[in-house]
């Protein structure tokens, strides 16, 4: 079983069962208090003798533990799922080793905006990483970077308080997880007139065709707006609006000098 929850409930669940034994899978150097084990890909064994002594520190990679079956009662696993190699050795992992547990992970809009994410491993990020409330499982597609990297890691202590439901999804497990692993294929259906739209992001060239789609799209209609607003104007705006008309082709194709040839190919291609 697995549902959506949020840390304050999580810390209050530690609080109330302060007998269980739990572990901090990926607690680095600032683990949870309520940890008496943190596990860590790092070797953290001196600060953790100098500084958390109360604490048992064992260096291990997420999803290959040292640990026995069902050694902890409760497991915490926040940011670590987006980072495993393998998502089903992982989460059998999880449930080898602890009765229950919390998983926390990026959304993936705010994983594309952190700084650093698209890092190599081990602190990159390879997978977006949902969560699907009628199938109740959780879901791991493949990460791809859509957005600029605009937000420093340091930047997510100050935001939380106002945007953490937006910034993560937080989840509590007992006994099982169910999950499923998928392809990079994205799709949203509006409800209205608009088409259903489907991206495929499983190779770069789709990717690059995405945004040359975007992209293209946003420059004609910045362009129809420009030309209707010349055409209701007169004299000197008239003579302004074409100005910023011809500005905005000018950008359009010095930032993206294929893209003329990448939409003709791909249309080509769709006949």
């Amino acid at each position: 079983m697995i549902k959506r929850t949020n840390r304050k409930h999580i810390l209050e669940l530690l609080k109330e069962n302060s007998e269980w034994n739990v572990l901090d899978l990926g607690g680095g150097r600032d683990p949870f208090t309520l940890a008496q084990t943190v596990a860590d890909i790092e070797d953290y064994s001196e600060l953790y003798e100098n500084k958390h002594k109360e604490k048992r520190f064992v260096q291990s990679v997420a999803d290959e533990t040292p640990f026995e079956d069902k050694e902890f009662d409760f497991v915490i696993a926040t940011h670590i799922a987006e980072h495993v190699p393998d998502p089903e050795k992982f989460i059998k992992e999880l449930t080898r080793i602890g009765k229950r547990g919390f998983i926390e992970v990026p959304t993936p809009f705010f994983d594309n905006l952190t700084a650093g994410n698209s890092d190599p491993l081990p602190h990159g990020h390879l997978w977006w990483v949902t969560f699907d409330d009628v199938k109740n499982e959780i879901v791991f597609k493949p990460k791809v970077t859509i957005l600029k990297e605009v937000i420093g890691p340091r930047d997510t202590t100050f935001l939380s308080p106002c945007f953490i439901g937006s910034m993560v999804t937080m989840l509590y497990w007992e006994d099982s997880i169910e999950f499923s692993q998928e392809e990079a294929i994205f799709e949203y259906e509006q409800g209205n007139s608009s088409p259903t739209r489907k991206i495929d992001l499983r190779n770069k060239s789709g990717f690059k065709e995405f945004v040359v789609e975007i992209k293209l799209e946003d420059a004609l209609s910045l362009i129809n707006d420009a030309c209707s607003e010349a055409f209701e104007a007169q004299g000197h705006d008239a003579y302004h609006a074409i100005e910023e008309a011809e500005k905005i082709v000018s950008a359009f194709q010095e930032t993206f000098p294929g893209w003329m040839a990448a939409v003709a190919a791909r249309n080509n291609k769709d006949k």
